[in-house]
């Protein structure tokens, strides 16, 4: 801190005391938010860096109930794989989750911005504003549903948009297993 200094005469109880409450004042200070890290959840995952059917799910953003609905569509689409390899169309297309999977718009966006976040106790939603540069110009929101487990995560997204084809992220991982099960073999 510039232009600021003091002198530490004695090592009295008292002086030590302050100078630890002035550190610890500091380091508090530095130490991010739960906003700030709701925030930076967000922008991990509209940033590109989640990917469904990445070798492992980011265990790190989603919740441990939506990692377990994305484990349920990879198995779907596997098994669609696997059945179609043996059927007489080979190079048919899998049931599997296409465009943007976690905004309203199938498009999806050109880029976001967190408008809001609103925290209570374990819970958390953060709405989300998306622009999709086309003529005209899209522009949406989305709700984010966060818990907190060992750290802020993902817990749902509600498709708000007009263009939104499910009401929210885990109506359409259902809806894609349910496909799966409904699929003959």
């Amino acid at each position: 801190m510039r232009g600021m200094s003091f002198k530490i005469s004695r090592n009295t109880p008292e002086t030590i005391t302050t100078v630890l409450l002035f550190c610890s004042l500091v380091i508090s200070c530095n130490r991010p938010t739960a906003e700030d890290e709701i925030r930076a959840q967000i922008d991990k995952l509209y940033s590109g860096a989640s990917d469904v059917y990445a070798p492992e799910i980011d265990s790190s953003l989603f919740s441990k109930d939506l990692v377990g609905h994305l484990h349920l569509v990879r198995q779907t689409t596997e098994r669609d794989r696997a059945r179609i390899l043996d059927s007489e169309h080979p190079t048919d297309k899998p049931l599997l989750l296409e465009g943007a999977v976690f905004s309203s718009l199938y498009d999806g966006y050109s880029r976001f911005s967190v408008r809001e976040v609103h925290i209570r106790g374990t819970k958390a939603e953060a709405i989300v504003e998306f622009q999709y540069d086309s003529e005209p110009v899209e522009i949406w929101t989305d709700r984010v549903a966060l818990v907190r487990e060992e750290r802020w995560l993902i817990d749902n997204v509600v498709f708000l948009g007009e263009q939104a084809q499910h009401h929210d992220l885990l109506e359409k991982l259902r809806a894609l297993s349910a496909l799966g099960r409904e699929t003959p073999p």
